[in-house]
């Protein structure tokens, strides 16, 4: 069962630096850890395989945790998902251009310190910075709609080139959202060193499972392969849609996580 987004990951060539500019937005580090042993389950999903990586995890409280990855490569592809930021200080942002989406008016911007673009609500109310949101872009709606489902979304609006579609945590009172926008800039091949942010990572009582799952309604899958992060082992798979998806399952190895 999914339980809860674990994060969004976000390729960086700068993990010290990254850490620091995203505490500046209330984040704070789960961990961050250098010579990571990379998967081999990941050798399809990158442009260049190294056999070493970095990695740290940013947390906020009712946003999106960012996984800050550093594959020592970083292809000039961006994948297809594009962070909506609320209420950003003052300082983060370079240039700005109105966009519409789902009947939203959103502000593309180029962030000074992140070397990724996203889009701005203009009509966010002033408060704390939130994170809760993404742009997805994919080149058939119906079967987006068909993965995400699979990893506990639901649809809340729906037309024939766009959704929204909601993730509610029952292991937490928070909420996140994804806009999905019929495009035809999708990057079919979407990779784990693609630039910006790059996939969807996801909390599962079981990574078996889902993969069962994912595998029985034609989505193709990686083997599941364990690794050691933060003193905990979890094993971990990916899963890749027809649209220009792109997921990871995790599991903690031999523990039940609590409901």
């Amino acid at each position: 069962m999914i339980i809860q987004i674990d994060h969004i990951a976000l390729s960086s060539d700068d993990i010290e630096g990254d850490v620091e500019t995203m505490k500046r937005l209330g984040y704070r580090p789960v961990f961050v850890e250098k010579n990571i042993k990379n998967l081999r389950i990941k050798r399809d999903l990158l442009r260049v395989f190294n056999s070493r990586h970095d990695a740290a995890l940013m947390v906020s409280d009712g946003n999106f945790g960012v996984e800050l990855i550093d594959h020592k490569h970083t292809d000039i592809r961006r994948n297809n998902i594009m962070p909506v930021f609320e209420n950003v200080p003052e300082g983060f942002i370079e240039e700005v251009e109105e966009r519409q989406i789902n009947g939203a008016v959103f502000m593309a911007a180029d962030m000074k310190d992140l070397d990724a673009p996203v889009y701005c609500l203009n009509n966010a109310e002033a408060g704390s910075f939130r994170f809760n949101k993404a742009v997805v872009k994919t080149r058939d709606v119906r079967r987006s709609i068909a993965f995400w489902q699979c990893f506990g979304f639901r649809v809340i609006q729906h037309a024939e080139e766009r959704a929204v579609m909601e993730f509610a945590s029952p292991v937490s009172k928070y909420a996140y959202r994804i806009y999905l926008q019929n495009s035809d800039s999708v990057n079919d091949m979407p990779l784990l060193d693609n630039a910006g942010y790059n996939c969807i990572g996801f909390i599962s009582t079981e990574a078996e499972n889902e993969k069962d799952v994912l595998d029985g309604k034609g989505f193709r899958t990686t083997g599941i392969e364990d690794v050691t992060l933060n003193g905990r082992t979890f094993d971990i798979f990916f899963a890749i849609g027809d649209c220009g998806e792109l997921a990871e399952v995790i599991s903690v190895k031999n523990e039940r996580i609590a409901k």
